[in-house]
């Protein structure tokens, strides 16, 4: 077994020594040490944690299941052909919570956006692919003459 370094260099918040010609910032340096297994498994995840804007409360989720729900479920008048129930909105719910889906507009941020129709429709994106479904599956979608 190899014994790797990763070298983390963070900026202090503020600067160590005040001085009137400091042009520079000074820098923490930590070392971690890391076995080969352990690095290939940063590298398959995300080492950040994506902060998120709206935060997702216990009864915003569940809010937000019934809403799923009203569009996608079984029952629904709307989209009754997705046929989701309530443990499908509960798992994908945490898979697109706990997943990798960062703001382009916002960096360090999660998509998320407090429950509204774009997590919705992210939601249902992952719903159908998992369940190896297209939208024109579960939508009456046809094509417009030209």
């Amino acid at each position: 077994m190899s014994i790797s370094y990763l070298w983390l260099i963070l900026p202090y918040p503020q600067p160590l020594y005040e001085h009137p010609y400091e042009l520079h910032k000074t820098y923490s340096v930590t070392l971690f040490e890391h076995t080969d297994y352990q690095l290939k498994q940063l590298s398959k995840r995300n080492i950040m944690t994506l902060k998120f804007k709206y935060e997702p409360t216990d009864q915003v989720k569940k809010d937000f299941h019934i809403y799923l729900l009203m569009f996608y479920g079984k029952d629904s008048e709307l989209y009754s052909k997705v046929g989701m129930e309530m443990e499908d909105a509960i798992k994908y719910t945490e898979m697109y919570l706990n997943g990798d889906y960062e703001d382009a507009y916002e960096p360090g941020y999660h998509l998320w956006g407090g429950g509204d129709s774009m997590d919705r429709s992210y939601i249902l994106d992952l719903y159908l692919e998992a369940n190896d479904l297209t939208p024109n599956d579960v939508f009456n979608l046809r094509k417009l003459d030209s």
